[in-house]
């Protein structure tokens, strides 16, 4: 009977740390939770709705920065990948992250074959490939973060500036950023 409470206890505390665990990398205010947060606008959940309509696993949280700079996150699941859409309380779409891990077939070719001209694309290692959507296409960046031994971890900014032409915008040691629909990833040609 003993060995039966102790292999139980085993169990319940490696529940308890893998659901404790998050490989989340906003600082959100607040934790996420599966159905809209007491306050937030039928709006958003309009907006998010008509968006993105296959969602899976949705959960909420709000983010705070000042008392004008506030927003709903929706994280969820689409296509297999990790989704942070961010919106106003009015329910006006900011901006969305989407992590492609390290899938160079989710991104699209041109932005590939971009990616393939920089000294990058031989000898380095793939580490995570991040895309932040916002309403101002102008402002859209891949940001794919490549790994050498010997070398800081690099971020490659990519701009797809149509659909046959895509740029590198800029090229930076990695950091790990907390971005949020405010922030300046790189400064759009005019």
């Amino acid at each position: 009977m003993r060995l039966k409470l102790y292999y139980l206890f085993i169990v319940l505390v490696g529940l308890g740390i893998a659901t404790g665990c998050s490989d989340d990398d906003n600082d959100n205010d607040g934790p996420r939770i599966p159905v809209p947060i007491a306050g937030m606008s039928q709006a958003v959940l309009n907006q998010f709705n008509a968006q993105y309509p296959n969602a899976a696993g949705t959960r909420w949280s709000k983010d705070s920065i000042g008392v004008n700079d506030m927003y709903y996150v929706a994280e969820f699941i689409q296509a297999n990948y990790e989704n942070d859409a961010w919106y106003t309380p009015s329910g006006t779409w900011a901006m969305t992250e989407t992590d492609y891990e390290k899938n160079m077939f989710m991104i699209p070719a041109i932005v590939n074959t971009e990616f393939e001209k920089t000294e990058y694309a031989m000898g380095w290692t793939i580490d995570d490939i991040d895309f932040y959507d916002y309403p101002d296409n102008g402002r859209d960046v891949y940001i794919i973060e490549v790994e050498k031994a010997g070398q800081p971890d690099t971020d490659v900014y990519i701009h797809q500036v149509s659909t046959t032409e895509a740029k590198v915008v800029k090229v930076a040691n990695h950091q790990n950023l907390n971005v949020r629909p405010t922030t300046v990833l790189f400064t759009p040609a005019k």
